[in-house]
């Protein structure tokens, strides 16, 4: 009887490629000295230091069974040690990950008009499909700016989609952007999970209804 040899590598190619783009990549690993949660912070804050705004700084190899607290960093304390640079703490095995806010920026230039600009938060409406397929995702900018709203526009409660202030979804600005402007390359899960941040019914429903009111009705015929 023949039993054919399977091997199940289980490979995360798209961690290789994501490495080689992150400049400041962390071993956060027992075996590189790391003991506790602060000896993480010191390493992140002194990467912040070496290079450039807006660049990725990828922890790797983060085990919290084997850190003094016994517990995964938080968002609030990322976003509080590097407002300035997206990052993202990689666990152990590589299948979980605690991301700070500006992991959820995109940038949106360049813009012609008035269309909105710079680099901001960022609200992933295309669907999972769409996004693992595609080199691009559909989005809606977010502001925080306090003022009435639009019609065409929807209230996004303080973290209810990643991002930590309470927000204006614009449905009005709507656009699709390289995936590539908005999220770590070698990273497509980020769509994912920006999408399962943002899936709750109530708010994606008013989402949808308001991109299709600003877009007029061609959009919804």
């Amino acid at each position: 009887m023949l039993i054919p040899g399977l091997i199940e590598t289980h490979c995360h190619i798209s961690d290789s490629e994501g490495l080689q783009q992150a400049v400041g990549v962390i071993n956060a690993s027992y075996e590189a000295g790391v003991r506790s949660l602060s000896d993480i912070f010191s390493k992140i804050q002194e990467s912040t230091r070496m290079i450039p705004k807006d660049i990725w700084i990828d922890v790797v190899q983060e085990d919290d069974s084997r850190l003094v607290e016994k517990r995964h960093p938080q968002k609030s304390e990322l976003d509080e040690i590097s407002p300035d640079h997206p990052v993202m703490v990689t666990t152990v095995g590589g299948h979980f990950a605690i991301v700070n806010s500006k992991v959820f920026e995109a940038s949106l230039d360049p813009v012609t008009g008035a269309e909105q600009k710079g680099r901001r938060p960022v609200l992933v409406v295309s669907d999972e499909e769409f996004n693992q397929a595609m080199p691009n995702v559909t989005v809606l900018p977010l502001t925080s700016t306090k003022r009435q709203l639009y019609p065409s526009e929807v209230l996004l409660p303080g973290g209810k989609a990643g991002q930590s202030l309470e927000s204006i979804v614009m449905a009005h600005q709507i656009r699709t952007i390289s995936f590539y402007k908005s999220f770590f390359p070698g990273y497509r899960v980020f769509t994912k999970m920006h999408y399962c941040y943002n899936q709750y019914t109530i708010l994606m429903n008013l989402v949808y209804q308001s991109v299709g009111e600003s877009a007029g009705p061609a959009a919804t015929s």
